[in-house]
């Protein structure tokens, strides 16, 4: 991050392992290909000139054909094309040589859809958003109430 202040909130607030880089210099490592970037993320509140930035990223996004969701209602994160958690989960099925019957996936936010979706048993955190509960076949106690111990343990013991 470039802010020391947002990057204190991420790591007291979601646990991300941040560290503060000078913005400049990391521009010019990343322009000169020193620096790869996997995954871009922005902070966006529903404020009317942040939805308007929002659908702004979204398009300035697509010739580049990149993958994006919400890992929170705020936080915007743009991907590489086919690169996101379901897709991540395909290749595990693939390499594992299962079927996608045989896993069980668990998720609460907007980047979890396509991981439950190619998952044979999806998962929703009780705090999950609309959009993930739609796809999922099961719903657990939330992550604050450990829903996925919760469940392990009504499955396995």
């Amino acid at each position: 991050m470039f802010n020391e202040e947002w990057a204190r909130r991420s790591r007291e607030n979601y646990h991300e392992n941040t560290i503060v880089v000078d913005k400049e210099e990391h521009i010019k490592r990343v322009a000169s290909g020193e620096t790869k970037i996997n995954k871009s993320c922005f902070i966006v509140t529903d404020s009317e000139d942040n939805k308007k930035i929002k659908e702004q990223l979204i398009e300035m996004s697509k010739p580049y054909n990149l993958e994006y969701a919400y890992s929170t209602s705020f936080f915007l994160e743009f991907m590489p094309p086919q690169t996101n958690k379901g897709t991540g989960l395909t290749h595990l099925i693939q390499s594992l040589n299962i079927s996608k019957d045989e896993v069980l996936a668990f998720g609460d936010a907007g980047n979890d859809v396509d991981l439950l979706k190619n998952a044979g048993w999806p998962v929703a955190m009780a705090n999950g958003t609309k959009e993930l509960k739609a796809v999922s076949r099961i719903e657990t106690k939330s992550n604050e109430e450990d829903g996925v111990a919760y469940l392990l343990e009504k499955i396995f013991l």
